[in-house]
């Protein structure tokens, strides 16, 4: 006699790592953790390994090609595993392996595909540009795949004409910390910014360097309303900069709960981006997040962040415009009850168009 847990879909999970990657995280597990199945968690690089070490690009030669050849026979043995017991259903985030796709690869997959397995590639950057996926490989991939889940239009110009109908728009966002938002937290936001006005900025190392072009505008520019500037960085390395006595810098070591009290902790989210043909393709998230939690955002307006960023809750800004950055916050923080207006309009604006509940159910819809 079959029983419910016989009826479970059987879906596969390709991703670069477990929770602690953000993408995989925040694309896919936060909703395959509240859909009921047999999964397989398939990892480019276990857990304890990914933190060991990452960001793999200050290894040296040696480790870096370690790595490879461990990720390649570690995934070719996952897909083997599928060949033997075929999933229903196999998800791959952004890339099987980095820059290349293996023949052996593609054997497997095609046979997986012809014996009914559905594909799901999900990505949200412009994996093209960053070179995790080779032209070849990313035609291959949008060949091979049922549903094409992306984050941005940019994402969306990257894909050919003939399977755009392949195509699911799901913004990145947050699902952990809107609950989390409440007369408390905005109390005490109030509160501190009496004397104090907090910025934040979460990210990975590599986007440092955006963060860093605009800490002289933060440093020198006197505020109108002269408070002092916080800047809390939450990354998996500091911001190696200078304080004075208008600015103060907290690095803190990226954890999920360490990043989720920090923003419950702050008043505005920054993310400054140049203009290039990577940052086009990104997915924003790093508004989105501060969103959800009632943060008013200011940020560079490249790709979609000029589709996020509305005069009501936010601003937009230029990187190399540093004194504007300051305009911004004078503009923002300017009263107690200008702040709060921001904070609602950002709130509501993520429950409109960025609802954790709404790409819940999308998810729900293409995996059954």
């Amino acid at each position: 006699m079959k029983t419910m847990k016989d009826n479970l879909k059987k879906i596969s999970i390709y991703t670069k790592s477990g929770e602690r990657a953000a993408t995989t995280y925040y694309r896919i597990y936060q909703f395959t953790n509240k859909i009921d199945a047999k999964y397989r968690y398939r990892k480019m690089l276990p857990d304890t390994l990914y933190k060991k070490i990452m960001p793999i690009s200050s290894k040296n030669v040696i480790i870096k090609v370690s790595v490879f050849l461990y990720i390649y026979i570690r995934v070719l043995f996952q897909l083997l595993k599928d060949f033997i017991d075929k999933p229903d259903v196999l998800i791959v985030s952004r890339r099987f392996i980095n820059r290349i796709f293996p023949w052996s690869y593609k054997l497997i997959l095609n046979k997986l595909k012809k014996s009914g397995t559905r594909i799901i590639w999900d990505f949200d950057d412009q994996i093209i540009e960053s070179r995790e996926v080779s032209k070849d490989g990313f035609e291959y991939l949008e060949r091979l795949a049922d549903y094409i889940v992306i984050a941005s239009n940019e994402n969306r110009n990257l894909i050919s004409q003939s399977y755009l109908r392949k195509v699911l728009f799901l913004p990145t966002t947050d699902g952990d910390m809107y609950n989390l938002l409440n007369e408390t937290v905005e109390i005490t936001r109030k509160e501190k910014l009496e004397e104090e006005i907090r910025l934040i900025w979460i990210g990975t190392s590599v986007s440092l360097k955006f963060l860093a072009k605009i800490i002289s505008g933060l440093r020198n520019k006197d505020l109108e309303c002269q408070k002092k500037l916080i800047l809390t960085v939450v990354c998996d390395k500091p911001l190696v900069v200078e304080d004075n006595d208008k600015l103060e810098i907290r690095n803190i070591k990226w954890e999920r709960d360490v990043s989720i009290n920090e923003l419950l902790n702050s008043h505005i989210g920054l993310m400054p981006l140049e203009d290039t043909k990577f940052t086009r393709g990104k997915g924003g998230f790093k508004l989105i997040q501060y969103m959800s939690v009632g943060l008013p955002i200011i940020g560079s307006p490249i790709g979609i962040n000029k589709s996020i960023i509305s005069q009501n809750f936010g601003r937009q800004v230029d990187i190399e415009d540093t004194l504007g950055w300051c305009k911004a916050i004078d503009e923002i923080c300017h009263s107690k009850d200008k702040w709060l207006s921001f904070s609602h309009n950002a709130s509501e604006e993520w429950y409109r168009k960025y609802n954790y509940s709404a790409n819940l159910e999308n998810w729900k819809h293409i995996l059954y």
